[in-house]
């Protein structure tokens, strides 16, 4: 048995454990689980806590957060706040030692972070000094805009707001203009009066993030490619002068705000607006940089009046959105508005809106009377997008921005997309989580022309095939070409195991977010470039009937997880040092007293050698003994 002492300080550790193990952080906040996530937070502006129990700067921050889940909910009076608004912000905290996989499924990295939501569409990250001045201030510039006093509230603005002659007047600029990707500002303050960079710090960011879109440089001094951007970086902000604010940050003088931002590498670019941010991936000259500009400040919605219109666009697209609704669905026109408005997204597509009979009579059977959202996309042999829709969804007034939103999402991508450095992130770390379906081939033009005929026509089998069958893909799938170029090298290697020219072309089908892939059909044999082959081993890999490889060796994947435990020891030992140390000494003194009580029970067994015992001799030893 144990002695007393050891019970009694066991009995003390266990207790201390049994608390350890289910900490709290008190909060008055609404606490979000999987189940009511994305339903609480559809409709509305949400800034929401993602935080451990065990961590100590959540702890920390508790009072600070309900300080101001107070002052949101009442929007109480703050003599010190006078011109902060609060109004239309919730506020809501998930636990993430609970609720590990909602946490995982949003990206969370560390404790605490704090990520504001739109329709529960996921936008920027809180970048600032976890403040009650500072956070109250980023709450006042994403609250959503106020209603006109005079008539009650609605699902859409009254013809006489402000904000509705805005839309009016954007409207009627755009109408001939080619359209693009995101609304224009419609802040009333003039963006970069003097044409000048602007200097930010950790107390300004923040607030150059609330006055309206920016773009800006994360920089450190000693960084060669830095000084290579900077003219080109004062060029830019001369030549966009009371267009769009270009700013720039020094990251040895503010790293918490770097830091915070996930920047891991110099230069980094970053455009930010209403609360969203996109990273800019292209070339650093000037002509890329002005174009990449043009995209996104340009208009996210535009309507064509003719069916003459769309055949252009659809010619210079990609990827088409075509919004079909009448003159009375103006709540679903808005919703189609707001969700542009957010969509700050690679590879660039087009949201258009029509109220033309005759593309509505094109696309819509007489039945179909309900607006609607149609995705159309090129194939490798079309020189144009609206030939046939691919997709649709159904717009009543019950569909949320969350909805079109996820829609928009998973269909934004081109039926075949060429894996660039610029779209790299975009594609295989895209939200939705799909299969990346990789034929990787050689840089000769006939090879790789030959490759991307391959894989569209495998998609197109895929694609029919679950057509004839009336079925939804289990997993969403990305068709995506990549030319075998040097510099892809090292990358195609150490994740799939492609080394060389002499296992060129081949099938990748990756599952990126879980580091794993599949490159062998369910006989073992490579997957055979064709289409047909293709088109079967993704059903294969989407049933799940393939087996798949790991990306990391075992060792990567040991140390991976061994960073994962020792951050989450490291938690638990800031927030609790105590409890934790005396769990840790109880331990060490049971394993003492374990070994010390093997090793005695042992010898007391009779298994090794006592004095006073009789020696037990072997047949030769007890011959010699009896000849002596």
């Amino acid at each position: 048995m144990l002695p007393a002492s050891l019970l009694a300080l066991l009995s003390v550790s266990l207790s201390a454990s049994s608390t350890w193990a289910l900490p709290t952080i008190e909060s008055h906040s609404p606490q979000l689980t999987p189940s009511d996530f994305t339903p609480e937070l559809l409709n509305g502006t949400w800034l929401v806590e993602f935080f451990s129990p065990y961590c100590g700067h959540c702890r920390h921050f508790a009072p600070t957060w309900e300080q101001l889940y107070e002052r949101v909910i009442t929007n109480g009076d703050d003599e010190s706040h006078d011109n902060v608004r609060t109004e239309g912000i919730k506020m809501g905290q998930v636990n993430c030692i609970s609720e590990g996989d909602l946490c995982n499924a949003q990206g969370i990295r560390g404790y605490p972070t704090l990520l504001l939501y739109k329709d529960a569409v996921k936008g920027l990250e809180y970048p600032g000094q976890r403040t009650y001045d500072d956070i109250l201030h980023f709450i006042s510039a994403n609250a959503p805009p106020l209603q006109s006093p005079a008539q009650p509230p609605s699902s859409h603005e009254s013809a006489n707001s402000p904000t509705a002659a805005a839309d009016d007047a954007i409207t009627s600029e755009t109408t001939t203009s080619t359209p693009s990707l995101v609304v224009q500002s419609r802040s009333s303050v003039d963006p970069n009066p003097h044409g000048s960079v602007l200097a930010l710090t950790t107390n300004t960011f923040t607030s150059a993030l609330s006055a309206g879109p920016v773009f800006v440089k994360f920089f450190a001094p000693w960084c060669g490619h830095c000084k290579k951007l900077a003219p080109i970086w004062s060029e830019l902000a001369s030549n966009l002068a009371h267009k769009l604010s270009i700013a720039e940050i020094n990251c040895d003088d503010n790293p918490s705000v770097c830091k915070k931002q996930g920047v891991n590498a110099y230069p980094a670019l970053y455009y930010y607006k209403e609360g969203y941010k996109l990273e800019y991936l292209g070339k650093r000259n000037l002509d890329s940089l002005e174009a990449f500009i043009d995209k996104v400040t340009a208009p996210s919605v535009t309507e064509v009046e003719s069916a003459l219109a769309l055949s252009k666009a659809s010619q210079e697209n990609d990827v088409i959105f075509l919004f079909i609704h009448s003159d009375e669905d103006k709540e679903q026109l808005d919703l189609i508005h707001r969700v542009g408005n957010t969509l700050l997204l690679t590879p660039p597509f087009q949201i258009l809106t029509t109220t033309q009979s005759q593309i509505r009579s094109a696309y819509l059977t007489a039945e179909e009377d309900y607006p609607v959202l149609l995705v159309f996309k090129k194939s490798v042999t079309s020189s144009s997008a609206a030939s046939k829709p691919i997709s649709a969804l159904a717009i009543h007034p019950s569909t949320s921005a969350a909805q079109v939103s996820t829609f928009v999402e998973k269909n934004r991508f081109p039926l075949i997309s060429e894996l660039t450095s610029e779209n790299f992130q975009s594609i295989m770390q895209a939200r939705f989580d799909p299969l990346i379906v990789l034929m990787i081939t050689g840089t000769e033009p006939r090879n790789a022309q030959e490759g991307q005929k391959i894989l569209a026509n495998a998609e197109s089998q895929y694609r029919l095939r679950l057509e004839q069958h009336k079925l939804r893909s289990k997993r969403e799938v990305l068709w995506v070409h990549l030319e075998a170029s040097s510099r892809w090298s090292s990358w195609l290697k150490g994740m799939y195991g492609v080394k060389g020219e002499r296992m060129i072309p081949s099938v990748i089908i990756s599952d990126h977010s879980k580091l794993l892939y599949y490159s062998t059909n369910k006989d073992g044999e490579p997957i055979e470039v064709s289409a047909s082959a293709i088109s079967f081993a993704v059903e294969e890999a989407v049933d799940g009937k393939l087996t798949a490889r790991n990306s990391e060796n075992f060792l990567e994947r040991l140390a991976r997880k061994l960073n994962n435990a020792s951050s989450y020891i490291g938690d638990a030992f800031v927030a609790h040092p105590f409890r934790s140390s005396l769990i840790v000494v109880a331990l060490f003194i049971f394993l003492i007293y374990a070994v010390v009580k093997i090793v005695s029970e042992d010898i007391g067994s009779g298994s090794g050698y006592r004095p006073d015992s009789p020696i037990k001799l072997t047949g030769k030893a007890r011959a010699k003994r009896r000849l002596d």
